[in-house]
């Protein structure tokens, strides 16, 4: 599995799951800066990786505007967007409201169906524990909230 942005990380799989160490955590082999002046326009590699879901950072504040690439590029048919909506750059614990805003700007452009709500990163060595389990209440809690509003309506983009 490949993640891009303005950098390329990874993690290794074998028949589309991800490789697990012995403490059950997914392996991860690094994450390198492309352009750490801004995103390169690698749009159409990450769209050629054969994957259904592209994972992504999406809350950081070298990232949060990049969201707008999407309403120039269609996304494929069948593929899903997985948007990193809460941040491992910051101990602050991002409100619901806010969640749920990112991820209705997603879906107002590519469909309520095809975005899965994420993290940023892995919270695992980049916060405290209690700082990671706060921002995935907060992502549930947002994702809930996003849903009703997304879902009360009859049909989205």
């Amino acid at each position: 599995m490949l993640t891009l942005g303005t950098g390329v990380g990874g993690a290794a799989m074998v028949d589309g799951h991800v490789l697990r160490g012995h403490l059950g955590r997914a392996g991860h082999l690094g994450h390198v800066s492309l352009d750490p002046l801004g995103p390169p326009d690698i749009v159409g590699t990450l769209l050629s990786i054969k994957a259904q879901t592209y994972l992504f950072e999406a809350a950081n504040v070298r990232h949060e505007h990049e969201y707008r690439v999407w309403e120039t590029v269609k996304l494929p048919d069948h593929k899903l967007l997985a948007p990193g909506v809460v941040s491992h750059c910051t101990p602050l614990i991002e409100h619901p409201e806010l969640v749920a805003s990112r991820i209705e700007r997603f879906a107002n452009i590519v469909g309520r169906e095809r975005v899965l709500a994420s993290t940023d990163c892995g919270m695992g060595l980049r916060c405290h524990p209690q700082v990671a389990w706060a921002k995935l209440k907060s992502l549930g809690e947002g994702a809930a909230l996003a849903s009703s509003r997304l879902w009360a309506r009859k049909s989205a983009a």
